[in-house]
């Protein structure tokens, strides 16, 4: 057996839950069949490291999700971003961009995947940029509209990390399909890619429009009680 075949047995085991997690993944967002697609993309891509790891099934790596999303996103952002002024941010910002050319690069049957991959990827970086820019602008001088788009902050940044980590394996994997690995593992990396390049990466142009309107937001946050500020 290939180190990328699983016998029926752990088929089904990896398989079973794949399916658990993502009913609840569609429980909690109905209406969203492209994130639900999206997300059933990942976790597949995931289906030989759930197999060899069966610690991370037990420890339920799939449907943990912070239930106080905005205290870690007031950690993200307080923490993270503000207290190395975005140091941090701005260097995984530049590691991000240097990586774009290697993608437009790809020639052949997949270059047009790999195009939208930088495309989409050159994009929701801009985005990301300009929230982080924003946050530091703001935050002495209203922190707490800063922080009322700490949980789009924080979405975003994760949004544009996974397909960036997405795109790094499809290059792998084009390489490796370049070389003649018929190993249909390659081929399901580079579509999970670039299904999350077309349905979610997007997204991140609407979060970073959610980061800057925190201010306004923030100053009617108060409405239903009658303290506007």
């Amino acid at each position: 057996m290939s180190a990328g075949t699983l016998t029926p047995s752990e088929t089904r085991i990896s398989g079973d839950y794949i399916e658990q997690v993502m009913s609840q993944v569609k429980a909690k967002n109905p209406a969203e069949p492209e994130f639900h697609q999206a997300v059933e993309e990942v976790f597949e891509s995931l289906r030989l490291v759930l197999q060899r790891h069966p610690e991370y099934r037990d420890a339920r790596i799939l449907p943990i999700y912070e239930g106080t999303t905005a205290i870690q996103a007031n950690d993200f952002v307080g923490r993270k971003l503000l207290r190395d002024g975005g140091a941090v941010a701005r260097a995984q910002i530049e590691a991000l961009k240097a990586g774009v050319p290697a993608l437009r690069d790809v020639q052949g049957q997949h270059a047009p995947a790999f195009g939208l991959l930088a495309d989409r990827l050159q994009t929701a970086g801009q985005a990301y940029a300009s929230a982080v820019t924003f946050m530091l602008d703001h935050a002495r001088a209203d922190v707490r509209g800063v922080f009322t788009g700490s949980v789009p902050c924080l979405m975003l940044a994760g949004t544009l990390h996974a397909g960036w980590q997405l795109a790094r394996a499809a290059l792998v994997s084009a390489a490796a399909i370049e070389t003649g690995s018929t190993d249909p593992f390659y081929p399901a990396k580079i579509a999970t890619a670039v299904q999350y390049a077309a349905h979610v990466l997007p997204r991140t142009a609407a979060l970073a429009d959610a980061v800057e309107a925190g201010i306004v937001a923030d100053r009617y946050a108060g409405a239903a009680g009658g303290h506007n500020r």
